[in-house]
């Protein structure tokens, strides 16, 4: 039965990434803002590649040495690698779905890309010590 539930969810975060590459149309240039549109868009799709490797690993492996990091009895700097955790979830998808109401998106895709590139280190890093 575990195996099953873990079928389940594998599936629907493909489906999910999926649906994502659907919507943003990664291969779709702009004509003004192509360089900085195409490296949003795959700085986005990298993010949250990593993000549901992560929470997957998260949900299942019950956060493995990870969950030192989000505990705050013992660690002195789980409040503030939990609200990275936190901004790491939400900035980057708010990014994504306001690219288009900003004025100056030339700099914001820049911008946005940098930080997607940034919180997916980040969970990368966390990654790692879930695995270990």
């Amino acid at each position: 039965m575990n195996t099953f539930i873990r079928l389940v969810f594998i599936a629907a975060f493909l489906l999910l990434y999926l649906v994502a590459i659907i919507i943003l149309k990664p291969m779709r240039f702009h004509v003004k803002r192509k360089y900085s549109t195409i490296s949003l868009k795959f700085t986005y799709l990298i993010y949250l590649a990593i993000f549901l490797i992560f929470t997957y690993l998260f949900m299942f492996y019950n956060g493995g040495n990870a969950s030192i990091y989000l505990e705050g009895r013992d660690n002195p700097k789980a409040i503030l690698h939990f609200s990275l955790l936190l901004l790491s979830f939400m900035i980057p998808n708010t990014g994504i779905l306001i690219r288009r109401k900003i004025k100056w998106r030339k700099e914001f895709n820049i911008i946005m890309s940098f930080v997607n590139l940034i919180f997916g280190y980040f969970l990368w890093k966390l990654i790692e010590e879930t695995i270990r």
